[in-house]
């Protein structure tokens, strides 16, 4: 040590001076280099965050085309309504180009590369189902079970490779975002010591040298404060010495790096332009449930924007109900609150209710964010509203349990109502009847007056048990001439007063339709006992031979 200090007192004034300022004013010189690198690595990684959002865009998009596809022909196929082949239409004029958009969006890598061109390929399958299914409909055919068991199977396929590339994409914006925020860290960091180095050399300076050196290196001071501020630089400084050279070296590096932030900032906008244009709701959330970040769509779809809540408070605060439309969503399992304990979630479906528009079906994914220690430092959900999806897949599950001709429930959509309700009365220690029923003298209607009139006669038959009924029985048509009603909370002695409810509202039928015949039905009943149950299958069993034993004891007489 006592070498170095006979050293340095050996040296000339002018050189300590120099090396004074100059080792300070290198290392700054180094740092400015490492925060040009920093803010070119943000820049890079904040073009392919955008690409990620792009990318997860292009997959909803891709799914919606399918999806608006697949309720189109469905609906086609049961209705034969020409209206239905509306969304089919738009489908698939969206299709092939969003999946074009998708490849250009995601990852170029070998495993990402082989989900897209499996995806086409399904996509091309499936497509040939579409126009199979609607020529078959158009021909009055069903679709055949081969078909639908090929066309199930594609779709599982796609959804398959779908959230494979979704997936990919989410974990690679998880690290992007990471990866950004580090270099957004990293370049702060470097400007600070930088200037803290600047500033080092400047005071060592003018204590060797007096006020002349002191007010070129305070001016060097004051250039690397406004490089930090972003504001211009002061005038060159002037002289041809080592500060003078110093001062030129800083100039330089700030037209660099005033160069690079004024990139990173154009991609920062961009990413944010992205993201406030994006159809799809953005919230995101740090790790103590404080929000972030929240797009002009979310606010749209959720009626409401930012808004200072504790997560515990979010679905009353935003009106979100689980798909039953009645209860709240637990905060708990909110997807947002999920991510925030580190869980992903994907298309998790849930109802917005806003006085303005009512009831809004989104779907949501979620994913946590974690920096570089693989901390959660918070969450991020995307929705998007799914509304008329919706509309159209009810509407087509109302059409697979309705009975076109009647209204009434049909097979398919008595039995499994049925089931349900009787169940229901079993575990409440409920009585219940269930009557079977047939039309008399439907073939004869159609041999002598034709299909149409026959028609007729079993909507007027289905029309006087819907007066019947009470709005807790069960009725539906179960093929042909065959109906059936359910009649809960009836016990024995009641059996035969729903029989004569249903004679006297055919009577009173008869007397005002003005039909060229008499609405006649034969009625079976059979008992549903709590203590003794038996399953609806059996009891339709029951009451289908009791009908049949009165008829023919009526053909008897």
């Amino acid at each position: 040590m006592g070498q170095v200090r006979t050293f340095w007192l050996a040296l000339p004034v002018r050189t300590k001076g120099f090396l004074v300022v100059a080792l300070p004013t290198a290392g700054a010189l180094l740092l400015a280099g490492l925060f040009a690198v920093s803010i070119s690595r943000a820049r890079a990684t904040s073009e392919l965050v955008v690409a990620s959002y792009g990318a997860r865009e292009a997959i909803d998009d891709v799914f919606l085309d399918l999806t608006n596809s697949e309720t189109g022909v469905r609906g086609y196929a049961l209705t034969h309504d020409e209206a239905y082949l509306e969304p089919y239409k738009l489908g698939m004029d969206g299709l092939y180009q969003d999946l074009t958009r998708l490849e250009g969006k995601v990852d170029p890598d070998h495993e990402q590369t082989v989900h897209v061109l499996n995806l086409r390929t399904l996509i091309a399958q499936r497509v040939d189902y579409f126009i199979a299914v609607i020529n078959t409909a158009r021909g009055d055919e069903p679709t055949p079970k081969r078909l639908l068991d090929r066309a199930k199977t594609t779709m599982d396929r796609i959804r398959v490779e779908l959230a494979a590339i979704e997936q990919h994409e989410a974990d690679l914006l998880d690290q992007r975002l990471i990866q950004r925020d580090a270099s957004d860290r990293s370049a702060k960091l470097l400007g600070i010591a930088g200037l803290v180095l600047t500033l080092t050399g400047g005071i060592a300076a003018a204590r060797l040298f007096g006020t002349g050196v002191s007010r070129r290196v305070q001016q060097i001071s004051d250039s690397a404060l406004r490089l930090l501020e972003e504001e211009p630089l002061i005038d060159p400084v002037e002289g041809s010495d080592e500060i003078a050279l110093a001062g030129q070296a800083l100039s330089d590096a700030a037209t660099m790096l005033a160069q690079r932030a004024s990139e990173l900032r154009a991609s920062q906008r961009e990413l944010q332009l992205v993201v406030e244009g994006l159809a799809e709701g953005v919230v995101m959330a740090n790790s103590e449930g404080k929000f972030q970040l929240f797009n002009p769509a979310a606010e749209e779809i959720l009626g409401l924007g930012l808004v200072d809540v504790d997560p515990e408070e979010w679905s009353s605060r935003y009106h979100v109900y689980l798909p039953d439309g009645v209860t709240l969503f637990p905060a708990e399992d909110l997807p947002l609150t999920r991510a925030l304990h580190g869980e992903s979630t994907d298309q998790v479906e849930a109802i917005s209710r806003t006085p303005d528009r009512g009831d809004t079906w989104i779907s949501i994914s979620g994913r946590p964010i974690e920096d570089e220690e693989e901390t959660i430092i918070g969450g991020v959900v995307v929705f998007a509203d799914v509304t008329e999806r919706k509309r159209f897949e009810l509407e087509l599950q109302r059409l697979a349990v309705v009975d076109e001709l009647t209204g009434l429930l049909n097979r398919r959509g008595f039995l499994e109502t049925a089931a349900r309700e009787l169940a229901l009365a079993s575990r409440l220690h409920h009585e219940a009847v269930v009557l079977f029923m047939d039309v008399d003298g439907l073939k004869r209607v159609n041999d002598t007056l034709g299909h149409d009139e026959g028609s007729r006669l079993l909507a007027d038959a289905a029309g006087v048990l819907a007066r019947v009924a009470r709005s807790s029985d069960v009725v539906g048509r179960l093929g042909g001439d065959e109906f059936c009603v359910l009649a809960i909370g009836q016990a024995r002695s009641a059996m035969i007063a729903v029989e004569d409810r249903i004679r006297d509202e055919i009577r009173k039928h008869n007397a005002t339709a003005e039909r060229p015949y008499e609405l006649a039905m034969s009625i079976g009943a059979a008992r549903f006992d709590p203590n003794d149950p038996e399953d609806l299958d059996e009891l339709i069993a029951q009451a289908d031979a009791l009908m049949y034993e009165q008829k023919r004891q009526r053909k008897g007489a």
